[in-house]
């Protein structure tokens, strides 16, 4: 199965290439009622993500980062303990509302799945976090996360955030120096990958956000016979 970059990748690349030297030119006072955000954490922000590098595609050996466990940060989990059987990979940061909208039905998703796949959802970095690029819809849900600067504030987050969806995975944490985002091609606000047995990369998700689709991973799931009474 090829790489995913359908969805609405347009959308990653109108916010990649167009926004920024728009954004450049506008008001201060204007960017912010646009975006909720000041200028300055709006550039920031799109500078980061220009600044990524690509992701793992299917068929290269999956990156194996060791994290800790949300459950206990002082153990520490990866993939290599994992090698000879399915595993659903993921990355969802509660403050990206393109994630909180479909991860109700990962969720349910992840419970649909056969005992012998493992999910894993990793715990990234802040996609809108209140001392950068905010956003009004999570101010408006309550949603007001700062971005961590240690990882009992990130645990934090991860605690809400799972409190909200209950995926039927084992939650860890990304270090702060963000090596699990950057290993999987800047994976934060949202992305999704599924590793073979071998621990190859069997489908790798668009980007987040507009690469999120959980159809999508659904149906690469039932192309593996990794679903319940799909075998």
């Amino acid at each position: 199965m090829a790489s995913s970059t359908s969805g609405p990748a347009w959308f990653n690349k109108i916010i990649e290439t167009v926004v920024p030297p728009v954004i450049r030119i506008l008001p201060s006072g204007l960017v912010k009622r646009l975006t909720g955000s000041s200028k300055e954490a709006f550039l920031e922000a799109l500078d980061e993500i220009s600044r990524e590098g690509p992701a793992p595609e299917v068929g290269e050996p999956a990156p194996d980062i060791l994290l800790p466990t949300l459950a206990s940060p002082e153990k520490l989990m990866g993939l290599g303990e994992l090698k000879g059987g399915w595993v659903v990979y993921f990355f969802g940061a509660y403050t990206c509302p393109v994630f909180r909208g479909g991860a109700q039905a990962l969720s349910a998703l992840s419970r649909k799945t056969l005992d012998d796949v493992t999910w894993l959802y990793v715990y990234p970095k802040e996609a809108h976090p209140a001392d950068g690029w905010r956003l009004k819809v999570n101010d408006d849900e309550g949603i007001v996360i700062p971005n961590h600067t240690t990882l009992a504030e990130r645990s934090a987050a991860a605690h809400q955030c799972q409190e909200k969806f209950d995926f039927a995975a084992t939650v860890l944490l990304d270090v702060m120096t963000d090596a699990a985002n950057a290993a999987y091609g800047g994976a934060s606000p949202v992305r999704v990958f599924l590793i073979d047995p071998e621990s190859n990369i069997a489908y790798a998700a668009g980007k987040g956000p507009g690469g999120f689709d959980v159809p999508e991973v659904q149906a690469a799931l039932k192309a593996n016979g990794l679903l319940r009474g799909e075998v």
